[in-house]
């Protein structure tokens, strides 16, 4: 096991048993499996090559992945909030459009993962991506509110500073 797959594998363990609260067999059992399968399919996407492997490094990652979640749960309630008014109006008021949205990362595991927050928010779905231009296709159930370029900016950039710090 290289430096890099354990140092994953340590700190993903740690976080298991804490998350878990207790420190029993099955618990370390279940913890220590799961974990290792984790770290050896997708230890690449967290950790690249060239990246630094220190800690801060590694603390500023953490604490941009704990930054990510309540940020994706609150959109994504508000998102749910916004369709379930629309879905329940008497009269259906909504423009659906696609919109075209350049994004700033350049790391094509940070862009993905835009992607599919984008498409679990309520009312969006991210259609394409366009690799040369770093642009998404997006396809929203209401586009009257969206204006311009800072509107369509507005569906992405909220996620993009956290993705910076845990891909780039």
């Amino acid at each position: 096991m290289s430096g890099k797959v354990r140092t994953t594998y340590v700190l993903m363990l740690g976080t298991w048993l804490i998350l878990a609260g207790e420190v029993s067999l099955t618990s370390l059992v279940l913890g220590f499996a799961g974990i290792l399968i984790a770290v050896l399919t997708l230890g690449h996407v967290f950790l690249p090559e060239g990246k630094s492997r220190s800690l801060p490094d590694l603390l500023v990652r953490g604490f941009a992945v704990l930054r990510i979640v309540p940020l994706f749960l609150g959109e994504a309630l508000k998102g749910a909030v916004r369709v379930t008014f629309r879905a329940i109006q008497p009269r259906r008021c909504f423009r659906p459009g696609l919109l075209r949205v350049t994004t700033t990362l350049q790391n094509r595991s940070a862009i993905t993962l835009l992607a599919n927050l984008v498409t679990l928010s309520p009312g969006t779905l991210t259609l394409d991506f366009d690799a040369d231009e770093h642009v998404l296709y997006i396809h929203c159930i209401d586009v009257r509110n969206i204006h311009g370029e800072a509107g369509r900016r507005a569906l992405v950039a909220c996620y993009e500073e956290p993705l910076r710090r845990i891909f780039e």
